[in-house]
Parts: structure tokens; sequence; C-alpha cells
């Protein structure tokens, strides 16, 4: 077995490798050891591996790594992966001595506290999703700073990022603090993340967005801040990401109104997700700044009112519009008449009751229209006339008792029309 290259050991319940049991494969490159019951890493456990690349520790109810584990295999080793395991503190340099691993994997144990010297060599990903972690201290990460570039965080219980939690790390393109709980940012915390693509803070605590939250981050591409308790975006929060950031989610907060040119610096946003929250009117300026906006999703807010002018920003720019399952009963004449590129808007699960000439001016692009959950129970004469193009219509439960040919006047070109579920139609 000199030659073998790739070996597969697992779910067959092994407790222990002793010492020098790989001895005589040392032209192995891959070695997987999932589930099975190792409890600990023994030093010299490895001993005799000169040329592997990949292990997997995966699920193996790992709770201590004893040191000089892995010193005979530090020079070659790419891949770690000790996901699954019972891991509670990882002893100092017990990774530092890898001068080749790339991908550490240590999701789903229980670390609680990372701290300097855990970490070094030339690791690009560091996976510690779903541990138990509450504490970073400063400078965890300084010794793999050149290098690393995607780094998860996912499911811990942070409540607080200290200062120079992140220093250095302008490699870093990804950073992943989904499901913490943190309440808020202090100013400049990713100052020196200058290389950020994406930031996802997605379900934590955070209730205001602030100047200088976001100041270093000046490549930075996507933000992800759905599922927080935020209700306040304060002037200037964005000044900072200003030229690079082309999607930004808000889904699922507190919001309950948005300060005129809140937005202004945004210029380059290309997608802006505000689902699901306490938002009541559209108004002038909300979209100030915008001029590259092509996707807004307003569903599921408590929107009854727009504005005149309230998309005059982002007329040039916008091809798609979501305001669904809000509680807007009537749309104004010429709400939609400034739009230059508009094709698809949804305004299905409102309390529209009446649809009438001029309600939809300016919506000639539109191919498809719809209307389903809403109260209509007419459709005067003239409301469709300017959309030819138009080939699907739903009007699926609504209110809807008497149809005449004249109220699809204009539909030249319509396809289908969907009147599933309506009240008795005569």
């Amino acid at each position: 077995m000199a030659n073998l290259e790739t070996l597969s050991l697992e779910d067959i319940q092994l407790e222990e490798i002793e010492p020098n049991t790989f001895t005589q494969l040392s032209n192995l490159n891959h070695l997987s050891l999932p589930e099975n019951h190792l409890n600990v890493l023994h030093s010299d456990m490895f001993t005799g591996l000169n040329h592997l690349t990949w292990l997997d520790l995966t699920n193996s109810q790992i709770r201590a790594i004893e040191p000089g584990t892995f010193a005979n295999i530090s020079d070659t080793l790419e891949y770690l992966n000790l996901a699954g395991n019972q891991l509670k503190v990882i002893e100092p340099k017990i990774f530092t001595q890898f001068s080749k691993l790339a991908f550490l994997i240590l999701s789903q144990n229980s670390l609680e506290i990372l701290a300097p010297d855990m970490f070094a060599g030339h690791l690009v990903t560091l996976d510690l999703d779903f541990n138990q972690i509450y504490t970073i201290k400063p400078r965890t990460f300084a010794n793999i700073s050149d290098t690393l570039k995607y780094l998860y965080l996912t499911g811990n219980q942070l409540k607080v990022i200290e200062p120079k939690t992140f220093t250095q790390l302008s490699k870093l393109k990804d950073l992943d603090l989904e499901g913490n709980q943190l309440t808020s940012i202090e100013p400049k915390t990713f100052m020196e993340l200058s290389g950020l693509r994406i930031l996802d803070m997605k379900k934590n605590y955070l209730k205001v967005l602030s100047p200088y939250m976001f100041a270093g981050l000046d490549n930075l591409y996507r933000l992800k801040l759905g599922g927080n308790q935020i209700h306040t975006i304060k002037p200037g929060t964005f000044a900072n990401i200003s030229d690079t950031l082309k999607y930004l989610y808000l889904t699922g907060n507190q919001l309950t109104s948005i300060e005129p040119k809140t937005f202004m610096e945004l210029s380059g946003l290309r997608i802006l997700d505000m689902k699901k929250n306490y938002l009541k009117v559209l108004s002038p300026y909300m979209f100030a700044g915008l001029d590259n906006l092509y996707h807004l999703k307003f569903g599921g807010n408590q929107i009854h009112t727009i504005e005149a002018e309230a998309f005059a920003d982002i007329k040039n720019s916008l091809t798609k519009l979501n305001l669904e399952y809000n509680q807007l009963e009537v749309i104004k004449p010429n709400t939609f008449t400034q739009f230059r590129k508009l094709n698809s808007l949804r305004r299905s699960g409102n309390r529209l009751k009446i649809l009438a000439p001029g309600m939809f001016a300016g919506l000639d692009n539109l191919v498809s229209r719809f209307l389903e959950n809403n109260q209509i129970h007419t459709i005067e004469n003239g409301t469709f006339t300017q959309f030819s193009g138009l080939n699907t219509l739903d009007l699926t439960r609504n209110n809807l008792t008497v149809l005449h040919l004249d109220m699809f006047a204009g539909l030249d070109r319509l396809e289908n029309l969907l009147l599933l579920d309506t009240q008795s139609i005569r």
C-alpha cells in the first residue's frame, strides 16, 4: 500500500489511532476519518504522512488536540476539517505550525474564546460558524492578515466586537457575522477592512445605523442587515461606502420611515431590499441619490400612501418595483408616469378596490401585471387602453362580480387572464 494516495475510514467506530499507524503510507495525500469516536488527537498520530495535503476529521467526537499532533504534516497540509466535534478550547500554537494550510474548518464545535497565537500560516478560509464564541481578543487574526480572505462567524454569541479585532485584514473579502447578539457596532470597527466585498450581519440585534459604522469599507459590494431590530438610519451612515455598494438588504427590521436623502451617497446601488418593515408612506427625496437603482423591494410593509414625486429620483433607472402585501387602497393618477424603464410591478395583496384610467399611466413597458389578493370590485372602462404589450393579467382572489369586454379594451396581446377564486362572476 506504499503507493496509496487516498484513504477513507468513515464511520467505522474508530476510537484510537496508534502512533506510527500510517508510517507505510508516505504517498498518501487524502485522509478521511469522519464519523468516528476519536475523542483526543495525540501527538505523532500522523507520523509518516509526508505528502498529506487533505485531512477530514468531521463529527468524530474530538474534544482535545494535544500539542505536536500535526507536527509531522505541518509542511504539507493544505485543508483541515474539524467541523462537528466537541472542541471547547484550542491550545496556543496548535495551528500556528502549518506552513501551507489554506482551509481550516472549525464550525459546529463549542469554542468560546478566540485569542492571539491561535492561528498562523497562510490561511485563506477560516470557518468558525456555529460555535459558542463570545470573545475575540484584539489581534487574534494578526498572524494571518496577509492571506485571510474568508472569515465565517455565523451563529455564535458575540455581543461586542472589540477594537482592533480585524486589524490589518486588508485582504479579507467576505466577513460573515450572521446570527450573533450584536446590538451595536462602534465607529471605525471595520476601518482596516479595505478589501472587504461582502459583510453579512443578518439576524443580530442592531437598532441604529450611524455614521462611521462602515468607515474603511472602501470596496464593499454587498451589505446584509436583514432580521435585526433597526429602527433608525442616521444621515451619513453610508457616506464611507458610497462608490462600490451594489446590494443593500434591510429586510425584516423595524423601520417606520426613511428620512429624505438617507441613501444620498449610494449612487452605485443596484438593489435595495426593505421588505417586511413598518413603512407607511413613500415620500419625495426618499430615494435621492440612487441614480442607478434598478430593483426596489417594499413587499410586506404597511404602505398606504405614495406621495407625488416619490419616485422622481429613480425614474430613469428602476426596472423592478415590489409593493406586494401593503395597505394601498388607492393609487393616484400619474403615480408611475415618471418611469422610463419599469417592466415589473407587483401590487398583489393590497387593498385596491377600483381600477381606473390613469392609475397605471407610464407603465407601457409592463408585460405582466399582478393584482391578485386585493379587494378589486370595479374595473373602469379605459383602465388598460395603453397596455397593448401586456401578455399576462392576474386578478386572482378579488371581488369582481361583473365582467364585460370593455373592461379589457387595449389588451391586444393578452395571452393569460387569471380570475381564480373571485366572487361569483356573471
